[in-house]
């Protein structure tokens, strides 16, 4: 939440009842779970959605809308460095 506010990315957590979207991209199924379930533990404010590859990244990005993405650099096919300029392309 304090990275989003300092980069005035919108966080709609005001009122205590929304919930933060989060993505997890990774193509290793043990970092997916183990991030979302430390999320997940930290607070019941976010959801978290798990994409394995850069194109369930790109189909959670358009269905699920995140807030915030943790991404996995260095993945097989297009890594992350490819979708995050893809990502930033597209004004939506």
């Amino acid at each position: 939440e304090r990275v989003c506010r300092e980069r005035s990315i919108p966080f709609n957590l005001e009122s205590g009842g929304e919930v933060g979207r989060i993505l997890v991209v990774d193509d290793e199924p043990v970092v997916l779970e183990l991030v979302r379930d430390v999320v997940k533990e930290l607070s019941a404010r976010f959801e978290v959605e798990v994409a394995k590859d850069a194109f369930d990244a790109g189909r959670l990005v358009a269905s699920f809308k995140p807030q915030l993405i943790f991404m996995d650099l260095m993945m097989p096919g297009v890594d992350g460095f490819e979708v995050c300029t893809r990502l930033k392309r597209d004004a939506a």
